[in-house]
This record gives structure tokens, sequence and C-alpha cells, in this order.
């Protein structure tokens, strides 16, 4: 994916007890200044070779193309790689990248002693959306430091061994993807790659395929336990003011369980609004699966694309208010969804038997059974190339209402 791309990553020296010199490293792992050479610990060894990396040193973005503002880019630091033994940060900035930051912080392990689960501290200051990436080989357990204004969206988990974090920051979504038959790549902390065992561009590969998304940023060390993530020089003008809350409304059946609603930190545009039920009532057994019926009323005033998700088969009924800005209707579900809505709104529709993108979602983040809550926001983001904003659901429901 990103054969044939050269770069440099000028090391600079912070005081945490590293060398007193700087290095120059290059895309294939060279160092201007030569380095003892070290045998880490891997699971396919195969040759011996000093890690690439370094203490406290940002990886800085390209520069910016003549007469265009530059948007901020993240810096990425590892502040406490061991370079006393050999080993060396390596980086990676997607040149002029474009749609969500997809950022990748990888080691092979946090701690030599591998008798017990490592730790990690990641302190998170970038203040534009983003999502972060954590991959380790030996078992970590990573704590989130987040700074007031940072824009931590999402959270993925890679690694060989089980990986997990201290805390969920409100409002952030976490995926694991570690351990045996679940990991994208056993580990992955040199760039382009260490040829030794661990697999770079696999992870890259793994996390395209997860989010839709190449990856912008990466910086990796074989082992650290200090991480940063924040803002880098810029001179764009700032965002717009963010839109307003999103606000649920819902008529659930009593008995069959209560509203469940999730609102992104930040919401994109156009937003993307999920409201989901079970059934809107429950008239249905033995093969039969009479149509139901479900009200959804719009007020909301910023761009959006709504998508209304049922395993039994609903008319839908969207009514828009003045002002309000429907982009899209996107119908999903196992059985057959129709829809009634203003004229001139386009409709998709994914429903039906081997057609959802999803059987059915009406809880987060998740439910036992059938339900695939995270399943189906997967599928609509790609679909749509766009981040969920909110989700609404219940089991038994038949109107709902989205507004600010």
């Amino acid at each position: 994916m990103f054969k044939g791309f050269r770069f440099a990553v000028m090391l600079a020296l912070v005081a945490t007890g590293c060398g007193q010199s700087s290095t120059l490293v290059s895309a294939d792992g060279r160092a201007e200044l030569e380095e003892s050479e070290v045998t880490p610990e891997l699971p396919r060894t195969t040759t011996n070779e000093p890690m690439d990396g370094g203490c406290g040193e940002p990886v800085p973005p390209p520069p910016p193309p003549p007469d265009s503002c530059s948007l901020s880019r993240p810096v990425l630091r590892i502040e406490d790689c061991p370079t006393e033994e050999g080993y060396r940060v390596t980086g990676y900035t997607k040149p002029d990248p474009r749609g969500p930051e997809l950022v990748v912080l990888g080691i092979y392990e946090s701690s030599s002693d591998h008798s017990a689960t490592g730790e990690a501290t990641v302190h998170v200051k970038r203040t534009t959306p983003h999502v972060l990436v954590l991959s380790s080989y030996e078992p970590t357990r990573w704590t989130l430091d987040v700074a007031p204004g940072a824009r931590l969206e999402r959270v993925i988990l890679n690694g060989y061994h089980a990986q997990s974090l201290a805390s969920v920051p409100a409002g952030v979504v976490v995926e694991s993807r570690s351990e045996v038959g679940h990991y994208l790549s056993a580990c992955a902390y040199k760039w382009p790659d260490d040829n030794q065992g661990c697999n770079t561009q696999g992870l890259m590969t793994g996390l395209q395929r997860l989010t839709s998304h190449e990856v912008t940023d990466f910086a990796g060390c074989y082992r650290a336990t200090q991480f940063t993530v924040e803002d880098g020089p810029g001179s764009c003008p700032p965002p717009p003011p963010p839109p307003s809350p999103v606000k649920h409304e819902a008529v659930c059946t009593p008995g069959q369980g209560t509203l469940s609603t999730y609102v992104a930190p930040t919401l994109g545009s156009p937003e993307l609004h999920l409201l989901g039920v079970y059934e809107s009532h429950s008239n249905h057994g033995g093969g039969t699966h009479p149509e139901g019926a479900a009200t959804v009323d719009v007020t909301r005033k910023s761009p959006l694309i709504l998508t209304l998700s049922s395993y039994e088969p609903i008319h839908w009924t969207v009514n828009a208010a003045r002002g309000a800005r429907i982009q899209r209707i996107i119908l999903n579900g196992y059985h057959a969804q129709r829809v009634t809505a203003p004229e001139g709104i386009p409709v998709e529709n994914h429903s039906g038997p081997g057609k959802s993108l999803g059987a059915y979602a009406y809880a987060w983040p998740a439910t036992s059974g059938g339900s695939d809550t995270q399943g189906l926001v997967s599928a609509l983001e790609s679909l749509t190339s766009t981040r969920l904003s909110s989700f609404a659901g219940c089991y038994q429901g038949t109107y709902f209402k989205l507004g600010e």
C-alpha cells in the first residue's frame, strides 16, 4: 500500500536520559550513527539487526504544498524507547491525507519481564477527530490519559497476546482485535517492516479493511511504555463550531426493555444516525410475520443520513420538520422494510433475507443473541463513508424523534 514512499525522520533529543546525539533514520531503517547489534526476542527471528527508534522524538509531518494552508498534523512521541539497547523509533506520515485520521502506536513489548502483563500509558492531546490503534505482541494493559479538548473517537487494540484498557473514556468506542484468531497482525513496531516475524504492512492492510480508511500516522519501537499523541503546527483557520447536541425521544413498550442511546463525541457532516428495534409488535411467530408500523419525526437541522432497522417487517413513516435536512434514508432488516417519507429523499433498501447489512440492532453497544450492533455500524460506515453520529433503539418500539 505504501511501497515506494521514502521519508526521513529526525529524532530529537529530549530530557529522558537518552544519549546526547541526534540520529537521522531512513525509510529502510539505516541510521547515520552506528548502533551495536542486538538480537530482540521475536516470534520468528531470522536476522540480527539494530531496531530503529529513539526517545521522546516526534514524527514530524511533511511540508505543506506551496500556497496552501497547513492543516495541523498529529505529532506522535515515544518517550522511553531504550536507545541505549540499540532500539530506535521509526514512523510514517501519509502524504496529503484525506478522510479520518487513523493513528497507530506499535511495540513488541512494554516490559521484558513476560511473567506478568505489562503496562503502557498514552497521553492523548490531539484536538481533531481521530481513531487510535494500540498494538503489542506481548500482553499489555493500556492506560489512556485523555486531555480536555482531545477528540478521540475510537480505540482499536491489536496483538498476539491479550490487550486491555485500564478504563474506557466516555463516548469512546473500543474494539479488541487481540489474541490468536482475532488479531489483525501478531505485532507491528517498525516501519515499513522489521523482516523478523512481525508484520507492519499486514496490520496496515487489516486496519484498512476494518475501518475502510488508510493509516495516516504510525510510530513504533520494540519496547516502550510512554506515548503522546498531540497537535502539530498548523496555519489553517480553526474548524467551525460543533453542531447542536443530539436529542433522542422514543416510545418503547413497557416491560420490553428501555431506550438505549449513543452519541459520538464528534459529529461529521453529513451526520449518520441509526434508529433500531427488534419489532414494533409481538403478533408474529410460527413462520408468520405481519408488517408492523413505526413513526419517526426528524426536527434536527444538520445534514444527515437516517438509517431505520428492524428484525421484523415494519412500514416506517418519516416526518421532516421545517428546516430538517435528510439527505438519504437507509432501510435495514432481516425481514422486508418499507418507508413513507417526504418527496425527494433518496431511499436505499437493504432488507429481506440475504440482503441486510446486519440482521438487527436495538441496544448499545451490543446485546446477546443474534443482534450485532457494531457489525451493522461498521457496514453503515463503510457504505456511507461516514462515522456514526448517534444510535437509539429498544426491543419493541413504535415511535422515535431525532432532534437537537
